[in-house]
């Protein structure tokens, strides 16, 4: 029995065929549930307006300067692209990663790693290690020397937040800062608010 086939995307079917529709339907069915996958991703579009406005973060090596900003970049990637597993940020971080610290996380991630699946653990790692900045320490040093002296209380305590906000000091350490460079009087009335 042989048969010619118009072969076409949309109208493969036999010319002259002794095929019944039913069998042509399957076949059709067959052929297109091969051409697509079985679970396509799913995906939330990117709004028009945003598309090309996010770029890829850069490759980020280790350096303290940058590791804030390495760490933005990868949440306003990943902020619009929700749909993404733990697994798959953590992987996408790592490429990004060069020299020194992609050596780091080589040797803190093995394929047996739980924070191969916990994407903001890994980012509390890469903070720990590499967030170092010389701001960081610049406000740490002016804040330990900053006193009120003669200023008014609401002066200091403008400049006092605005290095805290530099530092990445914790509570009580900040508020014995704060106390420290009170003009004795008031840190010892401690009626100021921080």
């Amino acid at each position: 029995m042989s048969e010619e086939w118009k072969v076409g995307k949309e109208n493969a079917q036999p010319t002259g065929s002794t095929a019944s529709s039913t069998d042509w339907a399957h076949l059709h069915h067959l052929g297109t549930s091969l051409e697509q996958p079985a679970n396509p991703p799913v995906t939330s579009p990117i709004p028009e307006g945003i598309k090309g406005l996010i770029a890829t973060p850069e490759v980020y090596g280790g350096d303290p300067e940058a590791c804030e900003g390495f760490i933005i970049q990868c949440e306003l990637f990943f902020g619009y692209q929700p749909w993404l597993t733990d697994h798959t940020k953590v992987s996408f971080v790592i490429s990004r990663l060069t020299g020194k610290a992609h050596k780091w996380c080589a040797a803190l991630v093995t394929s047996a790693s739980s924070l191969m699946n916990d994407y903001p653990e890994i980012i509390q790692e890469l903070r720990t290690v590499f967030n170092h900045t010389r701001q960081g320490r610049f406000c740490g040093q002016a804040l330990l020397h900053l006193r009120q002296d003669i200023k008014p209380p609401a002066k200091y305590t403008m400049e006092f937040h605005t290095l805290a906000a530099g530092t990445g000091w914790n509570e009580p350490a900040l508020i014995n800062a704060f106390l420290g460079g009170l003009q004795a009087e008031l840190a010892l009335s401690r009626k100021l608010p921080l």
